[in-house]
């Protein structure tokens, strides 16, 4: 995986020789960086603070569901052991055996989580990087095993060596993978952000250099700024090469089942664009050449199960077309729960009758949205800022959400009148406890998938 995976031990390297030699930073003071670095310090104190007793509340309820679940499964049986004070009831009693409560072994949850760092999530990336911490601290004080990867094709751009090394026309250049029929995967690294193999101090370390991107994107668009963040060249945003994340991504899962002995793999993938193309294969020439699966059969195998899927043609969109096929592909090799977070700007009557005719068509339905559905949809979206869309695109679950400001984590004021009775402050905590997980909408996801 060294071809493409960026060890999260190398991205605090080069944040720390970012922020601590201004000699390789000419465009900004030692004193600017300085500043900018403490001042990221501050604000992920002040998250993780204000996070901390919120992730404490939804632990215990994660607890409390997981409880409720194995009670629910529970089954009493016999143990073939005789219960000697119910000996004397045998002529009467077939029940004289002494009885066991068995629970099934629960299955053991990992979380596998890829962001897209492409240029359109510039104004996305602050609330990103929130929900992305508050998964993490609620992994870590659960202690479920974790990676969270930023797909990108940025990195190298600035890595001479590296391009070099790796890379041929664009394209990861390895021996071991230029063999004929083997697709042909497009320059990208995943960008490993967070780990649950982190010890305290670099994890510490990550959530510091994550609050700094996320102020640096977020401060870019604020007329009013008395600092300006920074961050090295290569964590820039850039395209979406997401098929190409899912052709090597099965590479990932292994590993990641295989060195935390997970039962389910649970995968996000948080979005706001198409993948870019990624039809490539290697040819007997050792040359590209490129798939269409509107026009010809492209079977794809997995080498290690052994197991095909025909690339099949879903809708209007190649990419689509093949993003939805590897995605079914996922869930047919791995027992894999897999949702996709899809960030979107604004939603218009235009956009949900759209979203909602292709929710329809993969559902096999053949009539479009009427006007009643389009209208009653749009109004609670705008009321909840996101949407459920089962079995879009392949995934699970596909989750539209409302992107930019709504996005961020921040929470409403306990509001309880005084006087108020006891049906009101109930009432008034409900609310406020729902609105701690409508906040964190890829946590309280998370939670659901992992506790059902």
């Amino acid at each position: 995986m060294e071809e493409y995976v960026v060890d999260y031990k190398d991205i605090h390297s080069m944040y720390r020789e970012f922020y601590g030699d201004s000699a390789n930073n000419r465009r900004h003071s030692r004193e600017e960086l300085e500043l900018g670095y403490s001042l990221a310090i501050e604000k992920m104190k002040e998250f993780r603070g204000k996070n901390k007793k919120v992730v404490e509340y939804l632990a215990k309820e994660f607890e409390m569901k997981k409880a409720a679940r194995d009670h629910k499964r529970a089954a009493t049986a016999n143990s073939g052991i005789i219960d000697s004070e119910k000996l004397h009831t045998y002529k009467y009693n077939e029940h004289i055996f002494k009885k066991l409560n068995v629970v099934p072994d629960g299955k053991n949850h990992g979380l596998v989580m890829f962001v897209d760092w492409s240029g359109s999530m510039s104004r996305n990336m602050k609330g990103t990087i929130e929900q992305m911490m508050t998964l993490v601290m609620f992994c870590k004080r659960v202690n479920i095993p974790f990676e969270v990867y930023a797909f990108s094709d940025s990195y190298t751009r600035y890595d001479d060596e590296v391009k070099n090394k790796w890379y041929r026309d664009n394209y990861m250049s390895d021996e071991r993978i230029m063999d004929h029929g083997t697709v042909a995967v497009t320059r990208f690294n995943l960008l490993n952000l967070f780990s649950s193999k982190m010890r305290a101090k670099e994890l510490h370390e990550a959530y510091i250099y994550m609050t700094a991107t996320a102020e640096y994107y977020t401060d870019r668009y604020r007329w009013d700024r008395s600092h300006d963040f920074n961050i090295p060249d290569v964590m820039h945003l850039g395209g979406t090469p997401l098929n190409s994340t899912l052709f090597v991504g099965f590479s990932v899962m292994r590993e990641f089942q295989k060195k935390n002995q997970v039962d389910v793999i649970n995968s996000i993938f948080l979005t706001d664009g198409d993948s870019h193309s990624s039809n490539g294969y290697w040819n007997t020439e050792g040359n590209i050449s490129n798939f269409y699966i509107r026009e010809e059969n492209v079977i794809l195998r997995d080498s290690v199960s052994k197991k095909s899927v025909r690339l099949m043609p879903t809708g209007h969109n190649r990419t689509k077309d093949v993003t939805t096929s590897l995605v079914k592909f996922y869930r047919e090799v791995f027992d894999i729960n897999i949702v996709n977070f899809f960030l979107i700007g604004s939603m218009r009557k235009y956009d949900m009758a759209h979203y909602l005719d292709s929710q329809k068509r993969s559902e096999g339905e053949i009539l479009g949205a009427n006007y009643e559905e389009i209208n009653t949809s749009l109004r609670k979206f705008r009321k909840d800022k996101y949407m459920i869309m089962p079995e879009m695109m392949g995934f699970n679950e596909q989750y539209l959400v409302q992107g930019g400001k709504a996005l961020e984590v921040a929470d409403q004021p306990l509001e309880v009148a005084e006087g108020a009775t006891v049906a009101q402050m109930a009432k008034a905590f409900k609310k406020f406890s729902t609105g701690k997980l409508q906040n964190r909408k890829l946590l309280s996801r998370f939670i659901d998938m992992v506790a059902a």
